[in-house]
């Protein structure tokens, strides 16, 4: 059993959350610590797996999106340019692309590996993308986002158009609007994750282009989730209220948001927000006696529960990685936060 005392531990927490203090151990042995978990528990020879379940049984399959994301940290950590054996076997075994949450996979791991010395996998990738997409409904606007993306980085669409189609497709809405149109699964309504994705690919797109509207349009949203944090202490899964349950893998991305703005603007109001979320992370990774992590917090709630998917993990050791800078900011600027 992996940790049913999770169950315990996460309900005890959420209940105490506006009153605990969470802290975990230091910054480089969480980052150890994780990367060798991911080795260790979840990589197999031609990728990462999806998850671990809370009695400890794995997933057979690899997750594409969690390779892609496990790929892009070897790329930060050790500067490599290439995939690790038996990963290319794997990617060019795929023919089809069946829905828009393996679209996003897909167009994921192309913007992955685009930069390293993988011309003929990138070359498959975008051929199954291209060859896929007419068949496809894509109705989250994140996956939209970044098929716009996809569209520029392979030249079928230029900077003015991969500018005016991202302000037609993001002006003017609010958090609450994107959230109804934004979800993984049709019909329901997004979660901090997807808002996540959504903000950053947005990021992307501002750093591809340098378009200040962009920009403005970011601000704004980032603005908007700061004043949420600051009231609750945190993000909570639905975003615009209290709820139930936190999505630790939303926060995470939200985090890396919040660092990837304080490293552009020096607005260190977002890192302060970031550093304090990650601390629940790390808190609730050092309480788990193997160092999982789970999607939700607490662990039984909705948002993969009971489970423990790599994907949370990867972006946990990715604003890890970007802390490490903001850090060295502070410490340059002799900021303290």
């Amino acid at each position: 059993m992996t940790s049913a005392l999770d169950i315990i531990t996460h309900f005890i927490l959420f209940r105490v959350f506006r009153y605990w203090r969470f802290a975990g151990n230091n910054d480089e042995r969480h980052l150890s610590k994780t990367l060798q978990i991911l080795r260790q528990d979840y990589l197999k020879e031609k990728g990462v797996i999806k998850e671990i379940n809370i009695l400890g049984l794995k997933s057979e399959k690899v997750c594409i999106k969690s390779t892609s994301y496990y790929i892009d940290l070897l790329v930060k950590i050790h500067s490599t340019k290439t995939l690790p054996n038996g990963f290319s076997n794997y990617f060019f075994t795929h023919v089809d692309i069946k829905n828009q949450n393996e679209l996003f996979n897909f167009l994921t791991l192309y913007l992955t590996i685009e930069n390293l010395d993988e011309h003929s996998l990138g070359q498959h990738i975008k051929n199954l993308i291209q060859v896929s997409e007419s068949k496809l409904k894509i109705y989250s606007l994140h996956i939209l986002l970044l098929k716009l993306r996809f569209d520029y980085q392979t030249g079928r669409i230029s900077n003015y158009e991969l500018v005016s189609n991202t302000i037609k497709m993001t002006n003017g809405l609010s958090i609450a609007e994107i959230m109804k149109s934004n979800s993984f699964t049709k019909h329901k309504s997004s979660t901090s994750h997807e808002l996540g994705y959504f903000l950053n690919i947005l990021f992307d797109i501002y750093e591809d282009t340098h378009d200040s509207r962009i920009l403005d349009i970011l601000t704004e949203h980032n603005e908007t989730l700061h004043n949420f944090f600051v009231s609750r202490k945190t993000i909570f899964s639905n975003v615009l209220k209290r709820d139930n349950s936190m999505s630790l893998s939303g926060i995470f991305l939200i985090s890396k948001l919040f660092l990837r703005y304080t490293l552009f603007t020096k607005d260190y109001r977002f890192s302060s927000a970031a550093f304090h979320m990650l601390d629940i992370g790390m808190y609730l990774q050092k309480m788990n006696p193997k160092g999982y992590i789970s999607n939700t917090f607490p662990i039984y709630r909705y948002g993969s529960p009971m489970k423990y998917p790599s994907w949370t993990l990867c972006y946990f050791l990715d604003v890890l990685l970007l802390k490490e800078k903001v850090k060295k900011l502070l410490y340059e600027t002799s900021v303290s936060v």
